[in-house]
């Protein structure tokens, strides 16, 4: 088992595997952000830098938000960053929005602003029903636009959003790699999203695959007397049988 387990990654130990899962699921996140950002540049052929774009929907977000802000936090300064660029109408240029919304989802794929993603959500959402308000004039902006909206969604935000508790998991790597494959018992939801996220990182996924299966037959470290053990293909048998089907066809199919 052990032999396997190195043919799948030389260090099948909890703390490199989280390790390779920080590096590969941050490999994902710049790889989607610049396919999203390559989507939203292909609705600047349609919609002139200049477009004015009537704040509306984000300035009653801002009202309702106001009174929950701490003065020095980062949902402040991104709240000043858009009322002092206003113009008198409550209007700003669509490339000023642009580059809000960017910033802004940056904040919302970074794990260090976990406790700011609501309001963030909130605000991001607002900004673009206001982009899309003002790109319904034009068709084929407005095919563009959802376009790069739908992306930006389901292939960057939502493998964010179900994988970010795992990644900002505090306490180093080993933690990282814990709560990858906490579940596994009872599904594999967390671990499917882990592993669909990495697939363009194979030697992390190979990472979790071997440190799972050369932990699999042996007593845990804090076993006691019974660790002196080693491996014994009863206990192997039984680590396997805990394993869900969905953990085990996450897990083991691909290799």
């Amino acid at each position: 088992v052990d032999d396997v387990a190195r043919g799948l990654t030389p260090d099948p130990t909890p703390e490199a595997a989280g390790g390779a899962i920080k590096q590969g699921f941050a490999r994902f996140v710049s790889s989607a952000k610049a396919e999203a950002a390559k989507l939203y540049d292909q609705v600047d052929k349609y919609l002139p830098k200049e477009t004015p774009v009537a704040l509306t929907r984000t300035q009653e977000v801002l009202a309702k938000e106001a009174a929950e802000i701490l003065p020095d936090s980062t949902m402040a300064r991104v709240m000043s960053g858009i009322t002092e660029k206003l113009d008198d109408a409550g209007n700003l240029p669509y490339s000023a929005v642009k580059e809000l919304r960017s910033r802004i989802g940056k904040l919302m794929s970074d794990h260090q602003y976990v406790s700011d993603r609501p309001q963030l959500d909130r605000l991001y959402g607002a900004l673009s029903d206001d982009v899309s308000v003002m790109a319904g004039k034009n068709p084929q902006g407005k095919a563009a636009l959802d376009t790069a909206g739908a992306f930006w969604r389901d292939s960057v935000m939502r493998p964010i959003e179900e994988t970010q508790l795992v990644i900002a998991k505090a306490g180093g790597p080993e933690k990282i790699y814990n709560a990858a494959v906490s579940g596994t018992k009872d599904g594999a939801t967390t671990l499917r999203s882990l592993m669909t996220s990495l697939k363009g990182s194979p030697e992390a996924q190979k990472a979790i695959t071997g440190t799972v299966l050369a932990r699999m037959g042996k007593a845990a470290p804090n076993a006691g007397e019974d660790a002196a053990a080693g491996f014994t293909v009863d206990r192997f048998v039984k680590d396997f049988d805990t394993l869900s089907p969905q953990a085990r066809k996450v897990l083991f199919e691909p290799f």
